[in-house]
């Protein structure tokens, strides 16, 4: 079921989008410290200090990618509570698995534990990419709606940027017990919030949709009865999938999607942001491994907030393109180096080359291949 939207009607409730927005982008924001968890806590897993005993790197690999793992179960899943239940259900679905992750996490003392605690952090991590996106989009007013959303992926980057500085300054229980309060304080606020109108007419649901939408226009009765009036499913004929896939156009669309973000996927960028640390330490970086993760994350962050004004002036082909050169030529020079370092030579000359790699390599994954898969999507 499709739905059209009128651009005729002015906006109003600037204040109340915002408040939405904000409360809404904490679960990006809380999958960003998700995500960045493994490159900080590997130090402290490694080390003598270690809360369940000094982990390999072969555990701290379990740790990195059982998220990833949940993750295929968790997209539809997600999918399908937003879909029968409403965008806010599944919004709130989001919180009780994250506050449990943070507290085995916090105080867990086995590696089965915190296998548990990384198992339950895949709700954080897909449900704090995957949900946020419809809410804001049926929600936002259409002239400010793409900055709105733009503002979502961002809060990614800061998550994994907080996680990395927060990584460093405390200790092991008091970085993890913030994974357990965000996600409280999100679910908390998330009650606050209506049902996005759009969900409510699909659901034929017309008077909790106008009281939604006087809620998210501020209180602008006329102004939400105008946009109701806008908001209304198409009578369209259900196409089976084979029926669809017949269609040169969406044939194309399908193909030129998946294999963008299978591009994105393989190009070794969430490595980087799991194992950030790791290999700084291993490289001889010229700075500490957690200030040159910090270093890496920041310039993440001020790249993905450049691509966003660089998107519509440059294109996007340019972008990808310019991602994958970057890309191919600093991860080759990584890793000449660090086959060089493996085979006995001094390279303690040579202690920028691990993070001028690695800072070229994550600005041109967040101009190109870090925003773009997700616009032409």
């Amino acid at each position: 079921m499709a739905l059209t939207s009128g651009d005729e009607v002015p906006n109003a409730g600037l204040v109340k989008q915002i408040i939405s927005t904000f409360i809404i982008s904490t679960l990006p924001l809380n999958a960003g410290l998700a995500t960045g968890w493994v490159s900080p806590m590997s130090l402290k897993l490694t080390s003598q200090d270690s809360p369940v005993g000094v982990m390999s790197k072969e555990e701290i690999s379990y740790l990195a990618t059982l998220p990833n793992y949940v993750g295929f179960v968790l997209s539809f899943v997600f999918g399908l509570l937003s879909n029968r239940l409403g965008r806010k259900w599944a919004l709130l679905a989001v919180g009780i698995p994250a506050m449990i992750s943070g507290a085995v996490l916090t105080f867990g003392t086995s590696k089965t534990s915190l296998y548990v605690g990384r198992v339950l952090a895949g709700f954080t991590i897909i449900g704090g990419l995957t949900t946020p996106h419809a809410y804001i989009s049926e929600t936002v007013h259409q002239s400010i709606r793409g900055m709105f959303m733009c503002s979502s992926m961002v809060q990614i980057n800061i998550g994994v940027l907080v996680s990395y500085t927060l990584g460093k300054v405390l200790d092991y229980k008091a970085y993890n017990s913030i994974l357990i309060v965000l996600p409280l304080l999100n679910t908390v606020a998330l009650l606050w919030l209506p049902e996005t109108p759009y969900f409510l007419v699909t659901m034929n649901r017309m008077n909790e949709a106008l009281n939604s939408l006087i809620w998210l226009r501020g209180g602008n009765v006329v102004i939400a009865k105008r946009e109701l009036e806008t908001i209304k499913p198409e009578d369209k004929e259900v196409l089976t999938l084979k029926e669809t896939m017949k269609m040169k156009g969406t044939r194309s669309a399908l193909i030129i999607s998946v294999l963008a973000f299978a591009l994105q996927t393989l190009s070794g960028h969430y490595a980087v942001l799991n194992y950030c640390s790791l290999i700084f330490k291993e490289s001889g970086s010229i700075f500490s491994p957690d200030d040159s993760s910090i270093l890496i994350a920041g310039l993440t962050l001020i790249a993905s907030l450049v691509s966003l004004f660089l998107m519509d002036r440059v294109g996007r082909r340019p972008l990808l393109y310019l991602a994958f050169v970057g890309g191919i030529v600093s991860l080759a020079v990584l890793s000449v180096y660090l086959y060089v370092q493996d085979n006995g030579a001094d390279v303690k000359n040579l202690g920028w080359i691990p993070l001028s790699s690695l800072a070229v390599s994550v600005i041109v994954y967040s101009l190109g291949l870090g925003t773009v898969p997700s616009i032409i999507s």
